[in-house]
């Protein structure tokens, strides 16, 4: 009788320890569950006000300003400086040309980085010994660059790239790359188009600056 017993009792402890053992890890796993679904949320909710606040931000202009070139970058962003506005943002600032995307000059690629160094003489050439650079229709991006169209002596810059096809039209949104697009027929076919270009917007007359600079006056940042 005092096996059986022993028997019974062994089994009946094993078991109630089987099922205290599965009750605690099933709160465990609970509670995991919801960690991992609170955690989902607050990250879909960081997403969501990340996306909305870029899109504020693409909608806020701040105007039209002059400023004064301090060197090229690459084909799509420049450094500036722009008077009147404090030195924090006003000195040394990045500014990012709207609507294009130009060859990465950090590019690896053996067919991007020697084109993205040539589109970028260019717009070093076109911006150098300008006049008058204007940044218009001016935003902010989350890297705290200046995102605007810039207008060197009357001509748009970003609309020039894109037309000569040194520039890919970008608007927001999932961009195409050049990596994407990129072959050696098409990189030999710019460099052609680089040499010609080089040449004749050397010597691109200058639009009416005067005109031009009483147009961007009336939507400057300090008439707000």
């Amino acid at each position: 009788r005092s096996v059986f017993s022993l028997v019974f009792l062994s089994v009946n402890t094993g078991k109630n320890f089987y099922e205290k053992e599965v009750f605690v890890n099933s709160i465990w796993l609970k509670k995991w569950i919801g960690v991992g679904l609170v955690g989902l949320l607050v990250l879909h909710q960081v997403q969501a006000d990340t996306l909305c606040d870029d899109e504020v931000r693409a909608k806020s202009t701040f105007g039209s300003t002059k400023a004064t070139l301090l060197y090229v970058h690459d084909g799509d962003t420049i450094k500036v400086n722009i008077s009147g506005f404090p030195s924090l943002i006003g000195e040394g600032i990045l500014v990012r040309l709207l609507r294009m995307d130009a060859p990465e000059i950090t590019s690896h690629h053996p067919l991007i980085k020697p084109l993205a160094k040539r589109i970028t003489e260019y717009v070093t050439m076109r911006c150098k010994n300008a006049k008058t650079i204007w940044l218009q229709n001016m935003q902010r991006d989350k890297y705290f660059r200046i995102l605007a169209e810039v207008w060197v002596d009357g001509y748009n810059i970003s609309d020039r790239l894109i037309e000569l096809g040194f520039g890919l039209p970008y608007n927001g949104g999932t961009k195409k790359s050049w990596e994407e697009v990129i072959t050696p027929a098409l990189a030999k076919a710019l460099n052609a188009k680089l040499d010609q270009v080089m040449k004749s917007d050397a010597a691109v007359p200058k639009i009416n600056t005067v005109a031009m600079d009483a147009l961007f006056a009336k939507d400057s940042c300090y008439a707000r």
